[in-house]
């Protein structure tokens, strides 16, 4: 639970000068916001068993962008099923995780000793300026953008990192070109995705008032084999799915049946070299404390 994470740090998660790193934000008063789509047991567990494990690509291009190795505390928002904060532990000394739904959490926990806090990425729970790298992956369209930059800045050390990416599927799968026209246009016709905002940050999000420069933006792509069951496990974790499930009249098995049809119709048995667009955006916090 967020208060007793906050009223006992454990040792190696506090800082030299012995501050915690953990703190006690509150989570009432919440910011104007999207309708979040992922808080529910049953949307938490459909992401845990669709998301293919595409971390470590990020955290290599976020290492090459930085030049850096290694970071030292890591604080990873939105960190869902903890997918984001593993990664990324492989290349810090201490990593935290902070996400919004409990469901999440609950199945990041179960991966291993990674710490991960419940808390929004607006008012986040840990202490100022404890952190060397701050993360977010396929989240930062779901903040309201101009708080966590604002938030970013305040648990950032200066001259720390603000890695913003998402990752996404466009429809098109090598060797099997039936599938994308069908993505395109029936399933995202019939299962639109819900409004979001932007997924980089922008000087309208806040990024000359928050106190960051931007270092660096990355596109690109990189395949990840699945079959066609497989791919419907990943389309049934995402956004527009769960918002379909949450509307209704279909429930989760009547829409991975239909899917599950319509892309061994287009894959068959094979497994195909799903291709997915990634964007990885590094901000800089500047070295001075912005004046109050």
């Amino acid at each position: 639970m967020l208060n007793g994470l906050a009223a006992v740090t454990p040792p190696q998660f506090r800082r030299t000068d012995s501050r915690p790193i953990v703190s006690s934000t509150p989570m009432n008063s919440p910011p104007p916001s999207l309708t979040r789509h992922f808080l529910s047991g049953d949307a938490a567990a459909r992401y845990l068993r669709g998301r293919p494990f595409v971390h470590p690509v990020i955290v290599e291009r976020i290492q090459r962008i930085t030049e850096r190795e290694r970071f030292g505390a890591v604080l990873d928002v939105g960190c869902g099923t903890g997918q984001s904060s593993r990664a990324v532990a492989a290349v810090a000394t201490e990593v935290i995780g902070v996400d919004l739904s409990a469901e999440m959490l609950g199945f990041a926990r179960r991966e291993g000793p990674i710490p991960y806090l419940r808390g929004r990425a607006e008012a986040l729970p840990v202490a100022s300026g404890a952190f060397e790298l701050v993360t977010t992956g396929l989240a930062f369209h779901w903040f309201d953008q101009p708080r966590f930059l604002a938030e970013s800045h305040r648990v950032l050390k200066p001259g720390g990192w603000l890695a913003i990416y998402n990752t996404a599927f466009g429809g098109r799968v090598r060797d099997c070109p039936a599938v994308e026209p069908w993505i395109r246009g029936t399933y995202l016709v019939r299962y639109p995705s819900p409004p979001r905002r932007a997924a980089a940050a922008s000087v309208s999000a806040g990024i000359d008032a928050a106190g960051f420069e931007v270092v660096a933006s990355d596109a690109f792509s990189h395949p990840v084999p699945l079959s066609a069951t497989q791919l419907v496990e990943f389309l049934m974790s995402q956004s527009n799915i769960t918002a379909a499930i949450e509307a209704g009249p279909e429930g989760p098995d009547e829409i991975a049946a239909g899917l599950e049809s319509a892309l061994r119709e287009r894959m068959g048995s094979t497994t195909g070299e799903v291709e997915f667009q990634s964007t990885v955006q590094v901000l800089r916090r500047e070295f001075a404390n912005v004046a109050g």
